[in-house]
């Protein structure tokens, strides 16, 4: 077929109709799609602005920036280091110690003193009434008694006196008189005795509370620790008028350990009695109590 029969075909027409709507529809769909692009980035929020956190720097990390040195200003003086001080040691204060003297030695324990006389201490038999008996009423202060005595004498006469005289007389009286009676004075010092001193039967029947010294304070002691060689210990003590034992003191130590003592005191000291009454009256009474005390292993 020719050029010229083929221009005069039915079908080109057909086909250039097509192609121009397919090339138009291409072109809407892209400025469609461009328009539609616009549209989505104009409702798209902006983005939120990035948070800035403001941390405080140390001095040593802050960037310092040098000062420039003016072109007329002289260069700085080297810096002269000076030479570290050193540390000074502590001064260790010493107390100097006095020397004190040494104190001398004690001296060694004298034999214990005899057991003092006192107003209302108890009368055992190492002190008798006879012992604190006042002075005759005929004796007279001065006088002293015959170391000797002289034939037809007797036992507690005086200088001056006379053979078959009585005890007790006056110089220059009456031989073969009656002794003249006793002062009411005297009288009454016997029978305050007589009731101030009780058999310790008697006085122990009266107990409310008397117990033994206790053995394991006993055995402390220096003849406990020791020899426990046994031995007495007698304690003298009175009972008021209240029941209470007072004047408690040792009239017989025990030997070579006046620790022994002090118990037997301590014990005594802490023993009650009912009271004891005369014709129904409160009176004091004295007595004597002897320990014996035995160690046993």
């Amino acid at each position: 077929m020719s050029p010229l029969a083929a221009s005069f075909d039915p079908h080109a027409k057909a086909r250039t109709t097509v192609a121009a709507t397919a090339s138009v529809a291409v072109h809407v769909a892209s400025v469609l799609f461009v328009l539609s692009r616009f549209q989505l980035a104009a409702h798209i929020p902006p983005p939120p602005p990035p948070v800035v956190r403001a941390v405080a720097a140390a001095p040593d990390e802050l960037d310092t920036v040098p000062a420039t040195p003016e072109a007329n200003s002289p260069p700085p003086a080297p810096e002269v280091l000076k030479p570290a001080e050193p540390e000074p040691k502590p001064v260790e204060r010493t107390r100097r110690k006095l020397d004190k003297p040494e104190p001398p030695p004690e001296p060694p324990p004298g034999p214990p003193p005899p057991p003092a006389l006192c107003e209302g201490c108890a009368l055992t038999s190492d002190l008798t009434a006879a012992d604190v008996e006042p002075a005759p009423p005929g004796s007279e202060p001065g006088r002293a008694t015959v170391p000797l005595g002289v034939p037809g004498g007797k036992r507690g006469g005086v200088l001056g006196g006379v053979s078959g005289g009585v005890v007790g007389g006056t110089i220059g009286g009456e031989l073969g008189a009656p002794r003249p009676p006793a002062s009411p004075a005297k009288r009454q010092v016997r029978r305050a005795r007589s009731r101030l001193i009780r058999p310790l039967k008697e006085v122990m029947a009266q107990a409310r509370w008397a117990p033994n010294p206790p053995e394991e304070e006993l055995k402390w002691t220096r003849t406990g620790l020791g020899s426990q060689r046994p031995g007495v210990s007698r304690t003298a003590f009175c009972i008021n008028k209240r029941g209470r034992t007072e004047a408690v003191r040792t009239v017989t130590a025990f030997p070579g350990d006046p620790g022994v003592d002090a118990i037997c005191r301590q014990t005594v000291q802490r023993w009650r009695f009912k009271p004891f009454r005369v014709g129904g009256r409160r009176m004091r009474v004295c007595t004597t109590v002897s320990f014996r005390i035995r160690f046993v292993d």
